[in-house]
């Protein structure tokens, strides 16, 4: 068990909450080999090392020309930049920083001490924070939420046309993914009764995206549905799981004419789109164009691709891309489509059982915009982004100058109290089938080791320090129909702390604690909410003991 000190700048108090800490290994999706199964070397290669956010790239630039683009973006336009904006590329190179306040961690047993740094806690440029939450709303989601069913991935991308007012208007954003999932769910309920399941109910999980992978504006729904529906005949049972077959291009078309017309109608009645087919495409421009709006026009552009080697730069590309009718598109696959300006993919599947996988797709769903690892400089100063992969016409990287990389980043900072990951059907916060569905608790007892919670007690007093449990839990089996794809022996998932009372013990807790084999499965949520401390996450991620 460590004890924490902390501190702050003597101007202002800061929330005592630690910032994510990467290790050397740099992306957070890869899986990772058991200490156990790893040389002495590769471990000591993989010693723990604090984030230093002010070595890389992004930083550098942001605190070079952040100024610089503020002042251009005040007299180039009536409308500056929104507060949040501003807000959130100041924090960002605030976050990280020991200057800006920290906490130490000394462990009782050797004495060793840790420095980690505070966190700016933003969710659109951080690319520290996004990691910490990707990973952090993957492992709540699969623990809490999710059962342990099969889930299939839906995406939705809307016309290139529409990009623009999905970006500016929130209500918009919303009310597309409201449609989007509303029909997906009706889309499993009417295949369920043509099985002979009546009465069905569906849930999934979205997650707004605002972003392409060549930091480009690109809106669209990424959602992890329920692969079937449940039914009961109580409502204080258990639901069952009842599978439903995969849809196929023609149900994907529908569910998109379905989108189309409630979307179109939604907007018209808003006052939002001026005129709207699927062969002429054109919403209502602003009349007076903001700095933002400029933001998201750069951000829509498809200038800068070109074909960059080791040489460099070779063959500049014209503007194109997505929106370019010339150009061959590509098979959508067996479960995918594209009609009327939409593009709708069902092709990912995760079966029940699999949890590393579900965990993955999750994951994959609340990425953050920006890779670290992309990004580079070109031999002329500007600033090049590595597309995921090449482009129709052999783009590898989208250059651009430093000023119009914070403009596209500002354009893909989502407005504040706006969600981006919301639950459907049955696993809406207020449906009377969540109990019936999530991971229910049936046992607990409280066992394993203790850790740290940080708190903060109050606005410029210092932060508490509490103690408390991990908590060892006993899960009740889902209930599953014959036709399902598992049974009543299904591994049963754990639940974290604060989910049902535990009886602790004192002098276990003022015991220093034995240091426990790493089990992928188990975390420890220290809010009581969602968010698992870094430590652990670490652990969960990395298979890494930070401590």
């Amino acid at each position: 068990m460590a004890k924490l000190a902390f501190a702050t700048p003597a101007t202002r108090a800061r929330p005592a909450i630690p910032a994510f800490l990467f290790m050397a290994r740099s992306s957070l999706s890869r899986q990772v080999v058991p200490d156990i199964e790893r040389s002495s070397v590769e471990r000591r290669q993989r010693a723990y090392e604090r984030h230093r956010p002010e070595e890389t790239l992004l930083y550098r630039l942001v605190a070079e020309h952040l100024e610089t683009f503020l002042v251009e973006s005040r007299e180039k336009h009536d409308r500056p930049l929104p507060t949040y904006v501003e807000r959130e590329l100041r924090a960002y190179l605030r976050c990280g920083i020991l200057a800006h306040g920290f906490g130490r961690a000394e462990c009782r047993v050797c004495h060793r001490q840790i420095v980690v740094a505070f966190s700016c806690k933003m969710r659109g440029l951080c690319p520290s924070c996004n990691a910490r939450r990707m990973c952090n709303s993957a492992a709540h989601l699969t623990d809490r939420v999710l059962p342990d069913v099969p889930v299939r991935q839906w995406v939705l991308s809307v016309p290139f046309e529409l990009r623009f007012l999905l970006a500016s208007n929130a209500q918009a954003f919303t009310a597309l993914t409201r449609i989007f999932m509303e029909e997906t769910l009706a889309w499993y309920r009417r295949r369920a009764v043509e099985i002979g399941i009546s009465r069905g109910q569906g849930g999934a999980v979205s997650v707004q995206h605002r972003f392409g992978g060549a930091l480009n504006l690109n809106c669209h729904v990424h959602a992890a549905v329920i692969d079937g529906v449940f039914t009961r005949d109580d409502p204080d049972e258990r639901a069952t799981f009842h599978s439903v077959p995969a849809p196929d291009p023609f149900a994907l078309g529908d569910v998109i004419e379905r989108v189309y017309k409630r979307l179109v109608a939604w907007l018209r009645r808003k006052g939002l789109l001026a005129e709207y087919n699927h062969e002429r495409a054109e919403a209502a421009a602003p009349t007076d164009p903001s700095a933002m709006d400029a933001c998201v026009s750069t951000s829509l552009s498809q200038k800068g691709l070109v074909r960059l080697d080791a040489q460099g730069l070779t063959e500049p590309v014209q503007p194109g891309g997505d929106n370019d009718a010339t150009a061959p598109r590509r098979s959508k696959g067996k479960y995918g489509t594209e009609s009327l300006g939409f593009n709708l993919h069902a092709g990912v599947r995760i079966e029940a059982h699999d949890r590393a996988g579900r965990e993955k797709l999750l994951r994959y769903c609340t990425r953050a915009p920006l890779s670290l690892e992309r990004l580079s400089m070109t031999r002329d100063g500007r600033v090049a982004y590595q597309l995921q992969r090449p482009w129709r016409r052999g783009e590898t990287h989208r250059v651009m100058e430093p000023v119009e990389l914070l403009a596209r980043l500002s354009a893909l900072i989502p407005p504040p109290r706006h969600p981006l990951l919301r639950f459907h059907g049955v696993l809406a916060p207020h449906s009377s089938w969540r109990t019936s569905v999530v991971p229910e608790s049936a046992v607990a007892v409280a066992g394993g080791s203790a850790c740290a919670t940080i708190t903060s007690t109050s606005e410029g007093a210092p932060p508490a320090v509490t103690e408390a449990a991990s908590i060892q839990v006993v899960e009740k089996p889902m209930a599953v129909a014959a036709d399902g794809d598992h049974g009543p022996d299904a591994p049963r998932l754990p639940v974290p702390l604060g989910a049902t009372e535990a009886v602790l013990d004192p002098a276990r807790l003022l015991a220093p604690p034995k240091r426990a084999a790493f089990e992928p499965g188990k975390a420890r949520y220290t809010s009581g909410a969602w968010r698992i401390d870094w430590a652990t996450l670490l652990k969960r991620v990395y298979g890494f003991d930070a401590l």
